[in-house]
């Protein structure tokens, strides 16, 4: 080594395929989006593992398949990553080819199949974000006030028709935030990824954390009725909701909240950090 030279390893990129959720699609691997009537769309994101711009080349999808947005020819730089949703047109099979200057992936090679004689009416199912079920009436989901939740909802059962989500709500309506379905466009595929709603213990408008329970209600277009569960807004630390007797302050809380129109929802207000 001579004196005040460094050398300096080169970097590589390193190209990495995901669907959502969080799924991993392997090189080489084999992934059915899953079934429908009409048109539906797999999320996949294309990453930057590497410590240096991956660049990607022409992509390709079978006949049957297009994308949302087109990833060819894109620059990533570290650690980035781009959407690239394929949307199922017609009944397809046959390889999704990433091109790209990644030496230990080019070009990367996967087989997509999905298909488009779905029959029949889709039945929803709901989990939290690690599978936990949701069960539809009398399921709940328990969150920290504050804090926020993802609930992923699939077509499973029934019939392999394209399910259309077309809203997710709350009630009291003007107080938690919700996100409506979301990731893969709201069109779920029999059998296929899911698309998810995220669920925030905090006031829409000014993002105060609430505590209480909350009634979550999603549809969709095929599906008749709603499915219902109950949301929790707890206290840090898995103590029991506002409105409770537990602590004593409950009938109080109550009859306060039932006076204002929102029993059992409080508002708590975050204290300032000790100096």
């Amino acid at each position: 080594m001579w004196p005040g030279v460094s050398v300096h390893a080169v970097g590589s990129p390193v190209l990495r395929v995901s669907y959502f959720p969080n799924q991993t699609l392997a090189n080489g691997a084999t992934l059915n989006l899953g079934t429908g009537d009409t048109f539906f769309v797999l999320t996949i994101y294309v990453h930057n593992d590497g410590d240096a711009p991956l660049q990607l080349g022409p992509v390709t999808l079978p006949t049957g398949m297009s994308f949302v947005v087109d990833p060819s020819t894109e620059l990533l730089a570290p650690g980035e990553l781009v959407a690239a949703s394929v949307v199922c047109d017609a009944t397809a099979s046959g390889q999704l080819v990433i091109p790209s200057n990644d030496p230990a992936a080019d070009p990367f090679s996967a087989t997509l199949s999905c298909s488009l004689d779905g029959t029949g009416t889709p039945a929803m199912e709901l989990t939290a974000e690690d599978g936990t079920p949701i069960a539809a009436g009398s399921g709940s989901l328990t969150v920290v006030s504050g804090e926020s939740a993802q609930v992923m909802i699939y077509n499973r059962g029934g019939g392999s028709r394209t399910m259309h989500m077309s809203g997710v709500t709350a009630a009291p309506g003007d107080l938690l935030y919700v996100a409506g379905a979301y990731g893969n466009y709201g069109y779920v595929a029999f059998g296929g990824a899911p698309t998810s709603s995220r669920l925030a213990c905090e006031h829409q408008q000014t993002g105060e954390p609430l505590m209480g329970d909350f009634t979550i209600s999603v549809e969709a277009e095929e599906v008749s009725g709603s499915y219902t569960f109950t949301l929790r807004c707890v206290e840090a630390g898995g103590l029991v909701p506002a409105g409770s007797d537990a602590t004593g302050r409950g009938a109080l809380l109550a009859a306060l909240l039932t006076a204002l129109g929102t029993a059992g929802v409080i508002v708590a207000r975050r204290r300032p950090a000790p100096r």
